[in-house]
């Protein structure tokens, strides 16, 4: 049995010595039932994560109005600080508690770059963590994946400038940048680690197991149309805002640009790139990034004289949450299969739909999709899957060499109850950030200047709200939707360069009820 354990581990490139994690999985053991019995069973290492993010979605989409300061208080002391963090950050926001979500958003950053400064688990390193090997994914801190972090200055971004804040939502931008750079690379790296692991077969599009590609076929679905997980059309096109805004056009110009790439779909993110590409003389460039027809004038989005831009950005529902699936895998080289507990997509999200925006009674049109979080995370729930498999043949060759050197210590009772354990702790990490919205839809259009009276309607639902329009100026309006919660923020920037923060800008907002569809009147905030 040793030699078959120290073969594994060669097979990893990794200097694990299986025994030692074995004889430490006895004393784990006892520290396990111990935590059971002081509460800790109620952590995502013993709890799947998904059905505690299950209730607090299901409140925020009921309009319930939360106690943010005690909301999470237990477990942002706990392995999933930042996780909770994120999720607060972002229930923040839809409350409209924009303190709390911008000191929750800036704690995510600092404290994950911390983190990163520790060793990651991977297939060279599995021995580094005995818990991790003896128990589940489950019992390592949470680090948030590339997209998460990318999502993090998206929304950051967006706190600063529905803040009036420019400067504030010009780094985020560059940190969003660098994340997804970063992102990247980290990626690679994690490719390369695998491949020269010995499980180099385990590819990220699929595996020799029969069962894989069939319980990932949704997980498939989600992530169609998304080549890389850190790659957010959404988060460029909101950079691409923010640039122009301070009058760098360069930068905008990228970003819009890559933006429009990455949502072919999206005529406002192509419409946008070809606008800032003439006015910078650089249709060549644009030509070459999006292809023809980058020259017509017909694509370029036009604010004419007495007009000023309404630029609104709209968010709808959540991310699915993951599940968990059991399912056999093939061991690279052996004629052996393990079965795997492993997370993925088994609910579809619900289809978008388009954001009705009316300005003094003339229709303005529809919102176009632009990007989806959902997407995101179905591809990056893909790109893990190789090291996910990884660590589990780890934790399976090290849970078996544990069971017999317990036996050999404690007799049957010794075998016995490492099975137990084995039982109660063999979980799926279904850990992830669940408030993230599910779609994200985009319209840019010129309205004449002066108080405009906008009318949103989605569904069975409208809001209607006051802004003011300055002539060569962007009136930036966020809709959010969640079920029953329907908020809506605005700020603008005139032509001289100040910005300005309507408040209050919510109508009925969290947590009155939703107006009828249809309903004429206004609520006390639209004066």
């Amino acid at each position: 049995m040793a030699a078959i354990d120290t073969r594994f581990c060669q097979q990893c490139g990794s200097h694990v010595r299986v025994l030692a994690v074995a004889r430490a999985g006895v004393a784990i053991f006892v520290s396990v039932w111990f935590a059971l019995l002081m509460g800790c069973a109620r952590t995502s290492l013993f709890v799947p994560y998904s059905s505690q993010a299950d209730g607090i979605r299901r409140r925020v989409r009921a309009t319930e109005e939360l106690d943010l300061e005690r909301l999470y208080a237990r477990e942002l002391v706990g392995r999933d600080r930042l996780l909770y963090l994120l999720e607060r950050g972002r229930i923040a926001q839809i409350q409209g508690e924009r303190s709390l979500s911008m000191t929750d958003y800036d704690n995510v950053w600092e404290e994950a770059r911390l983190l990163e400064e520790r060793p990651v688990l991977t297939a060279t390193g599995a021995a580094a963590q005995s818990s991790v090997v003896v128990l589940n994914d489950n019992a390592l801190p949470y680090r948030p994946a590339g997209y998460e972090r990318v999502m993090r200055s998206h929304f950051q971004m967006l706190n600063f400038l529905l803040s009036g804040d420019l400067e504030g939502a010009g780094v985020e931008a560059r940190r969003a940048s660098a994340e997804q750079r970063d992102a990247e690379k980290r990626h690679d790296r994690e490719v390369a680690a695998v491949n020269g692991s010995g499980f180099g077969g385990l590819k990220e599009e699929g595996h020799h197991s029969p069962d894989l590609d069939v319980r990932y076929r949704r997980t498939d679905v989600i992530a169609q149309g998304t080549e890389q997980s850190w790659m957010s059309a959404s988060t460029f096109y909101l950079s691409g805002l923010v640039f122009e805004l301070l009058g760098q056009d360069s930068d905008a110009y990228i970003d819009y640009t890559k933006a429009a790439a990455l949502a072919p779909r999206c005529s406002t993110a192509r419409g946008d790139a070809v606008r800032l590409a003439h006015r910078l003389g650089v249709v060549d460039d644009l030509r070459s990034r999006l292809g023809a027809p980058a020259e017509d004038k017909r694509n370029v989005l036009t604010c004419g004289e007495g007009e000023g831009w309404l630029v609104v950005l709209f968010d709808e529902d959540f991310v699915p949450v993951r599940q968990e699936v059991s399912l056999p895998i093939p061991l690279p080289g052996e004629d052996t299969w393990l079965m795997v507990s492993l997370p993925t997509y088994q609910e579809m999200p619900p289809p978008s739909e388009p954001l009705l925006v009316i300005a003094n009674g003339t229709n303005l049109g529809e919102t176009e999709p632009l990007g989806s979080a959902s997407g995101l995370a179905g591809r990056a729930l893909r790109e893990e899957l190789p090291r996910r498999i990884v660590r589990h043949v780890l934790r399976t060759t090290a849970k078996g060499v544990a069971a017999k050197a317990a036996q050999d210590r404690y007799g049957w009772a010794g075998g016995v109850a490492l099975g137990i354990l084995d039982t109660l702790t063999e979980r799926a990490d279904l850990r992830s950030w669940t408030t993230l919205p599910g779609w994200t839809q985009l319209l840019r259009s010129g309205v004449p200047v002066g108080r405009q009276s906008l009318r949103f309607g989605h569904g069975n639902a409208t809001r209607q709200v006051q802004v003011e329009v300055s002539e060569g100026g962007t009136t930036f309006v966020y809709v959010a939707r969640v079920g029953d919660t329907f908020r809506v923020d605005v700020t603008h920037r005139h032509r001289t360069g100040l910005m300005g923060v309507s408040a209050p800008v919510i109508p009925g907002a969290f947590p009155r009820p939703l107006a009828p569809a249809g309903a004429e009147g206004k609520d006390s905030g639209d004066e």
